[in-house]
């Protein structure tokens, strides 16, 4: 059978047309499935730095102290470092047990240092506190005093105690076996750290002195404060305070009550 080279140009060109309507189809479809796929991953990542901002911010202020609002972007807040009790009383100081051992009496989060919080419970029957600011905190030898001897460390041995020097002087009424409670105070916030990112910042500050000290990262990026990336509010009390946080891509926001 004859075929006229015509019609064969003719299928030829149909074949072409139809190819680029189903290249064209398929680009269309892969670029919408490409942006979905961006999108479900923007909004991945949002959901993300919500669920961290709301989980730190729960575990770190419900474990804190004197936790308050300023404003409706940031709270200050005493993080507590460490508990322990006095083993002796010098003139200007108190002496701490060794923080260390399954039995020790001094336990430690964190390391405390100069400028952060010593607290001493004065009677324990009305909860009568003094607090002070640190000028010096060392850790050394002291024979004969805080020792296993006398029942304030565990074991034959003795290791280094822990000596805290406050800018005011301790009141007299301090006693060996009160209460020390040692904390840090801090800021959390919303702000911005460049690039057009605004995150969760974690900020230390003297506790008596409105100064504090440069910001850290710590969960985000959020979105702006006029978009409500994250609010603080008091409820009902000292106790208890509600956190809103949301993402900067595509988040949905979360929200937590957290109480100290």
């Amino acid at each position: 059978m004859r075929v006229r080279a015509g019609h064969l140009l003719v299928e030829a060109l149909c074949a072409l047309a139809l190819a680029g309507i189903l290249a064209a189809t398929a680009a269309f479809t892969l670029t919408g499935a490409r942006r979905s796929l961006h999108a479900a991953e923007r909004r991945d990542r949002a959901e993300r730095a919500e669920r961290e901002t709301i989980a730190i911010l729960r575990e770190t202020l419900s474990a804190g102290e004197a936790v308050l609002t300023r404003g409706d972007t940031a709270v200050d807040f005493d993080l507590l470092l460490g508990v322990s009790v006095v083993c002796a009383a010098e003139a200007g100081a108190i002496l701490l047990p060794p923080a260390v051992g399954d039995r020790a009496l001094t336990v430690l989060a964190q390391e405390p240092g100069p400028d952060d919080l010593v607290a001493v419970r004065l009677d324990a029957a009305e909860e009568t506190w003094w607090y002070g600011v640190i000028d010096s905190l060392q850790s050394r030898v002291i024979p004969g005093r805080c020792d296993a001897a006398s029942g304030w460390q565990a074991g034959g041995g003795s290791a280094p105690v822990i000596r805290v020097v406050p800018l005011d002087p301790f009141p007299t009424e301090v006693r060996a076996g009160a209460t020390v409670r040692l904390s840090r105070r801090g800021r959390f916030m919303l702000y911005n750290a460049g690039s057009g990112d605004w995150m969760l910042g974690w900020r230390r500050c003297h506790p008596w002195l409105p100064v504090c000290g440069v910001a850290q990262p710590v969960a985000g990026p959020l979105r702006t404060p006029s978009a409500g990336g994250l609010m603080f509010r008091q409820l009902g009390g000292p106790s208890r305070l509600e956190v809103q946080a949301i993402g900067a891509d595509g988040g949905r926001g979360a929200r937590a009550t957290i109480r100290w």
